[in-house]
């Protein structure tokens, strides 16, 4: 009985071992999924920003727009870029760490 009952226990421990192991390696996959995500979302950003900038002065070049509206517009898109950057930052900070 002593003998039955060490096996069960080493089976438990083996088995409680597997499953630390296991949320562990979750855990890193998660991490890394949260990482990757918000990465890839920056880099959006930035495309769409090289693309607004881009496209602000093809208008300014075609349509002699100039001035402080024009200029205003293309600074308030590239704050509300690096704004949404600052969002995805503190949004994935909780996930980084509860992960």
């Amino acid at each position: 009985m002593l003998e039955q009952n060490q096996t069960v226990a080493g089976f438990a421990k083996e088995g409680i071992e597997s499953v630390a192991n296991l949320t562990n390696g979750l855990t890193a996959l998660f991490q890394k999924s949260v990482e990757y995500s918000v990465t890839m979302q920056k880099k959006a950003l930035e495309l769409a920003a090289e693309q607004n900038k881009s496209a602000y002065e093809t208008v300014t070049r075609q349509f002699g727009f100039s001035g402080s509206p024009v200029e205003t517009f293309q600074r308030s898109l590239d704050a509300l870029m690096e704004t949404q950057k600052k969002v995805l930052d503190i949004a994935a900070k909780p996930l980084k760490t509860v992960a």
